[in-house]
């Protein structure tokens, strides 16, 4: 479902943007690792550790401190230990208990206690507290995590007992970005597998085998993690971003809607993030299955994408924007319907079917089977975009049995023909029998025999919870309206269902009986249930979906005349 996020933002949503790099925002937190928090720029120790903003190792990775921070200036600021002569007052005695000497301060503005002595014995092989490292002198007991002894040709650790970078030794150092080593007996925690390995992480030379990223599009991100989201498909930038809920997603970036897929657009609320063109209650285009327009796009179709998962749930969709390909038309198919490249033709108000071939796809136009039904069986006019030639309205969605509600609940124009051919079938009303796209002609007038059948999806769901058929071939009825009946071996005539008659009862247990079908909205156009109930004046038209949801606030139209 769609959240309130995508109508408002939270302050917490905010801030992690702000953190991430997405959105400018004074006065976010940087967090450190710890969970220890400084403001960075309200001239404030917030944390109470002496330091003050950038001086604070919080702050270390915030944007507003990058021009403070200048190893090598003679002045240790906020992330470095030390900076030249500049040890923050530290001593070797601080650094290393009982130790004496000069404490040094390295290239990358780290303390080198390797000229502290009196306490710490570089070369035994025994890593004690300011040494870096210790691989000893003696190569029959390299410790664990050494190459060589310290200082030889091979080492990973110098003389001095500090570290040297050395890619393949499974610990990150230096320039490093990952290190995973080379014996697959030793792999650290967080590698799947060796440098350079085929699914592992990290190459040959200790860089990201995958660039540094890790999140494909819409997959779940950090966004003040060690890796950043990856480019999608077609090659765009992501970005972790939130849509103002707790969870940050891998998003593609944008500055106007032309960046963004067919049927999104791009949200400048959201920090410049490609996002569907979301329509229902509560958007500009308020109506499902009605004519929408993405920002800075063109002209679409809003179709029922995001499911109801509740009776009392709104039905939302997305603008599903025209492209240039026409109905019938080959297209290249793409997994998701919401994310396919404008850079590949899209379909006209439709989108690309697959077909058996998975490369292969055909466009199929979009429809409102509620308007097309109401236009051809009860004359009704309203906003319709009409099937092309030789094509009608057909809805694929399913009726849940427990709860009552319909979801998947999308229509699409299908040439008329027989459901044994791929992709056509000629709909019709399943209580009078008249095709949707011929309302003067019946199914058994089309088809010898034919009758128009309500759609059975599967064995665990009731049917597709609309008035639209399939006209299909049948045996003759044997039984009348109201008539007991046998559900596997009779058949009813058209329009009618074999149920209990007390089919809308808690429990029922009546006799099954040829019931009529029935419009639940305009249950009077189909005839009167009393009249059809031979006389049973107890008999009312109810939606099949109020037998399982009393309260669903989107009742489906297919009914029965039953009691009670």
């Amino acid at each position: 479902m769609v959240t309130d996020g995508l109508r408002r933002w939270g302050w917490p949503a905010l801030c992690a943007l702000a953190l991430a790099g997405v959105v400018g925002l004074a006065g976010c937190r940087s967090q450190s690792l710890g969970g220890v928090s400084e403001w960075c720029d309200n001239g404030v120790d917030d944390d109470d550790d002496g330091l003050v903003d950038c001086d604070d190792e919080d702050c270390a990775n915030d944007p507003r401190c990058d021009e403070y921070q200048v190893c090598g200036d003679g002045v240790a600021t906020a992330w470095e230990e030390c900076d030249i002569s500049d040890m923050r007052g530290m001593t070797c005695a601080d650094l290393v208990p009982g130790t004496s000497g000069t404490l040094l301060c390295s290239a990358e503005c780290t303390y080198n206690t390797a000229a502290c002595g009196g306490g710490v014995s570089c070369n035994n092989g025994i890593r004690e507290f300011g040494e870096a490292c210790d691989c000893g002198t003696d190569l029959a007991t390299l410790p664990l995590g050494c190459t060589d002894v310290n200082g030889g040709a091979n080492a990973n650790c110098d003389s001095d007992c500090q570290r040297i970078d050395l890619c393949g030794d499974g610990i990150v150092s230096g320039a490093e970005q990952c290190d995973c080593g080379v014996d697959p007996g030793q792999v650290p925690p967080g590698c799947s597998d060796v440098n350079g390995a085929p699914d592992g992480e990290c190459d040959e030379v200790c860089e990201w085998s995958n660039g540094g990223c890790e999140g494909d599009l819409w997959d779940l991100c950090d966004p003040l993690g060690p890796l950043s989201c990856c480019p999608d498909e077609w090659g765009h930038a992501t970005r972790c971003a939130s849509l103002g809920s707790e969870d940050f997603y891998c998003l593609r970036e944008c500055s106007t809607t032309v960046d963004c897929f067919w049927s999104n657009q791009c949200w400048a609320g959201l920090g410049g993030i490609c996002y569907p063109a979301v329509c229902g209650p509560g958007y500009p285009y308020d109506e499902i299955s009605s004519f929408c327009e993405v920002d800075g796009g063109g002209p679409g179709w809003c179709a029922p994408v995001f499911d109801r998962t509740n009776p009392d749930d709104d039905q939302y969709g997305v603008c599903v924007e025209s492209g240039t390909l026409t109905h019938g038309d080959a297209c290249q198919p793409h997994p998701d319907l919401l994310y396919q490249d404008r850079t590949v033709a899209g379909c006209a108000l439709g989108f690309c079917l697959q077909t058996a071939n998975p490369s292969v796809g055909i466009c199929r136009q979009l429809c409102d089977w509620e308007a097309a039904y109401d236009a051809a069986i009860y004359g009704l006019s309203g906003e319709i975009l009409p099937c092309p030639a030789g094509a009608n309205c057909i809805n694929f969605a399913r009726l849940d049995a427990t709860t009552g509600v319909r979801t998947g609940d999308t229509s699409y124009c299908l040439e008329r023909g027989s459901m044994n051919h791929p992709h056509s079938a000629t709909t019709c009303s399943v209580i009078t029998g008249q095709l949707l796209a011929d309302p003067t002609t019946l199914c058994s007038e089309d088809v010898p025999g034919g009758r128009c059948h309500v759609m059975q999806l599967s064995s665990g769901d009731l049917t597709n919870g609309t008035l639209v058929g399939v006209c299909s071939a049948t045996s003759a009825p044997n039984r009348a309206l109201w008539e007991v009946c046998d559900p596997s071996t009779d058949t009813c005539p058209q329009g009618a269902a074999c149920r209990p008659e007390d089919f809308f009862a808690a429990s029922p247990a009546g006799p099954t009986r040829c019931l009529p079908l029935c419009d639940a909205q305009f249950h009077t156009n189909a005839g009167d249930c009393a009249a059809l109930g031979a006389g049973n004046p107890a008999a009312t038209c109810q939606s099949l979906s109020e037998r399982f949801a009393p309260t669903d606030e989107s009742p489906t139209r297919l009914g029965l005349c039953a009691l009670p």
